[in-house]
C-alpha cells in the first residue's frame, strides 16, 4: 500500500555535475535549490516515462499525472506495452518537455493501490490539474515513480545539479 509518507519531502542532496573538459563548462557552477527542480515537477502538465521491455528496446511515452511529496502519480492500462515493460523492469527514467531547462529522473515504479489519504490527494491534483480524478480508481491501483538521482539545469551548465535521494 502507497502512504502519503513515502517516499516523502526529504530533501535529496545536492553536488555539482560534471562535465567532459571539451565542452567548456566552467568549473564553479552554483547549485540549483531543490525546490526550483521539485516546483517545476509540480507545476508540470506533462512528463515523459521512458521504459526498457523484455527485448531491450527502450520507449518513450507522455504522461498526465501528480508530483507529490517526491514521487510522480499517475495511470496506465495494464495491457499498454509500458505497462507490461515495467511489469518485466521497474526502472525507468522520466523528464520534462523543456530541453533548455531539464529535469531528468532516474528511478523505479512501484504500483500498488494508495491508502485512503493519498487516494485524496492525488485525486484532488488530479481534478485540479485536468478536470478529472478517481479516489477510488487510486485505491485500487496507481503507479509511483520514485526517483533515485535527478538531474536539472536552468539554462545552458547554468545551475547544473545532480540530486541523489537518499
Amino acid at each position: 500500500m502507497l502512504s502519503a509518507r513515502a517516499p516523502g519531502n526529504i530533501e535529496p542532496v545536492a553536488t555539482r555535475l560534471h562535465f567532459p573538459n571539451a565542452y567548456g563548462a566552467p568549473k564553479d557552477i552554483a547549485l540549483m535549490p531543490w525546490t526550483t527542480a521539485n516546483g517545476r515537477l509540480e507545476k508540470a502538465s506533462h512528463y515523459w516515462l521512458w521504459t526498457v521491455g523484455p527485448d531491450t528496446m527502450p520507449m518513450a511515452r507522455p504522461l498526465d499525472g501528480v508530483w507529490i511529496a517526491n514521487a510522480l502519480y499517475f495511470g496506465g492500462h495494464p495491457a499498454t506495452r509500458w505497462r507490461r515493460n515495467l511489469s518485466a523492469n521497474a526502472h525507468a527514467s522520466v523528464h520534462l518537455d523543456d530541453a533548455e531547462s531539464p529535469v531528468m529522473l532516474e528511478g523505479e515504479v512501484v504500483v500498488d493501490g494508495a491508502s485512503d489519504e493519498l487516494a485524496d490527494v492525488i485525486a484532488e491534483r488530479t481534478d485540479a490539474k485536468y478536470g478529472w480524478g478517481s479516489v477510488d480508481q487510486y485505491r485500487a491501483e496507481v503507479c509511483a515513480f520514485i526517483p533515485h538521482r535527478a538531474i536539472a539545469w536552468t539554462g545552458l551548465f547554468e545551475n547544473a545539479t545532480r540530486f541523489t535521494f537518499p
